[in-house]
């Protein structure tokens, strides 16, 4: 992937992550949901990583930035 589609996926996933969080603010969580999805989808584009499967993104997430150290796991859980 070039330069110029790696910082629109970033953009991207910055967006929908901080939309996720002002939908979790309001109590919309399956929207949020879909909306972090969204946000790991395109971070992984970024990276010139397509998967077309909801466990693909999970588990590659995991593996490419939670592992890493890259993206740091939140431990807080209500």
């Amino acid at each position: 992937m070039n330069q110029p589609n790696q910082v629109i996926q970033l953009q991207r996933a910055e967006t929908n992550l901080q939309a996720a969080r002002d939908l979790v603010e309001k109590e919309y969580f399956d929207i949020a949901a879909a909306r972090a999805y969204y946000s790991a989808s395109a971070l992984l584009l970024s990276q010139g990583i397509d998967t077309n499967k909801h466990s693909g993104v999970i588990a590659l997430i995991h593996q490419r930035f939670v592992k890493t150290g890259n993206l740091v796991r939140n431990k807080e859980r209500t």
